[in-house]
């Protein structure tokens, strides 16, 4: 039997702050697939070109802008969780 405990929101909200980090990266790869696929001009598209073309200037300036997004998706996850969990308040204090 499952004990009576109401589940806190904050706790719901914190699972779903967790997530976002995979969703900011999967949404940037997937990125690349819409682009090809639906002929769109993008970052994708411009990193493929790059590819077939070899320029691996252009390539290494679009996996860098990649990884700003990623990384600035992640803190911006990390410090939304930080800010809804009171429990990972007290550990960084």
């Amino acid at each position: 039997m499952a004990p009576r405990v109401a589940p806190r929101p904050a706790g719901c909200v914190a699972a779903g702050a967790r997530r976002l980090r995979i969703i900011i990266g999967t949404l940037f790869s997937g990125s690349f697939v819409v682009e090809f696929v639906t002929s769109v001009s993008g970052l994708g598209r411009l990193m493929y070109e790059a590819l077939v073309s070899r320029d691996t200037y252009l390539v290494a300036g679009c996996a860098a802008t990649g990884a700003v997004f990623l990384a600035s998706g992640t803190l911006i996850a990390d410090l939304l969780l930080v800010s809804i969990d009171p429990r990972l308040r007290q550990e960084a204090s």
